[in-house]
């Protein structure tokens, strides 16, 4: 592994990379959309119950829906995470909560009102989703010096592979066993 960082790091100076024309780059462009969309993110309050058996879930929306002000933070269990989350990538929200409470909340519309409940591995939720930004491909011409320096990284890299390949391929390894 230190041999082949250091060929890679020696090889690297000598990796002469060809300038692309803009045609190969808006199609390596589309070809790697993903790496350049921004995220969905979303903003929401949380009223947590530990127990999911809890008599209090019942009454929760209407309890939620007559809450004035800050009082929705009276309501529920204390909570180890945050109770309120302010444009957060949905792939934290996943993180956190599990992909079936993330998926849950991609169903729903930003409208003021609290919804649920929602189960996690860490309990029962409600939620009061504030906003929701979707995921969105900026066009190619404001991400093109991101997209250039990424094209230019893999290929270099990929250069390098095959130099290194290039040169194992001229050796042969003989490992002496004890026997």
């Amino acid at each position: 592994r230190r041999l082949e960082q250091k060929m890679a790091f020696m090889l690297a100076d000598l990796v002469d990379l060809p300038e692309p024309d803009e045609a190969t780059l808006r199609s390596w462009f589309g070809d790697n959309a993903e790496r350049f969309e921004t995220l969905e993110r979303v903003t929401f309050d949380l009223v947590y119950f530990r127990d999911a058996a809890d008599p209090r879930i019942e009454t929760a929306l209407s309890d939620l829906a007559n809450a004035n002000g800050d009082a929705w933070r009276d309501i529920g269990d204390p909570f180890m995470l945050q109770r309120q989350y302010g444009d957060v990538p949905m792939r934290e929200v996943a993180r956190l909560f599990g992909v079936d409470f993330a998926r849950s909340v991609t169903e729903l519309d930003a409208d003021d009102a609290w919804q649920g409940p929602f189960v996690s591995p860490l309990g029962t939720h409600f939620i009061n989703l504030k906003n929701r930004s979707e995921a969105t491909l900026p066009p190619f011409e404001v991400a093109r010096s991101v997209v250039l320096a990424d094209w230019q990284d893999e290929k270099r890299r990929q250069l390098n592979e095959d130099a290194i390949q290039e040169i194992i391929d001229r050796y042969t390894v003989v490992i002496g066993g004890a026997g």
